[in-house]
């Protein structure tokens, strides 16, 4: 696995106990990450479906609610 991927993954884990230790995060907060997240998933989507050859997702993510 890529470092960059490694060190994101790293954050993400960083970025979620602490939101766990704080009892979530704060409206604007949620607001940031969500939309960064976003963003990411439209930047990075389509050069992932180059090693699908053309097979689509079963569901993009910006589809997909991150929060229950």
């Amino acid at each position: 696995m890529r470092i960059e991927v490694q060190e994101f993954r790293r954050a993400c884990d960083i970025l979620a106990r602490s939101a766990h230790k704080q009892n979530g995060l704060t409206e604007e907060e949620r607001e940031i990450v969500v939309s960064f997240i976003r963003a990411l998933d439209q930047e990075v989507s389509p050069s992932l479906l180059q090693y699908y050859q053309g097979a689509p997702l079963a569901t993009p993510l910006a589809n997909v609610s991150l929060f229950d």
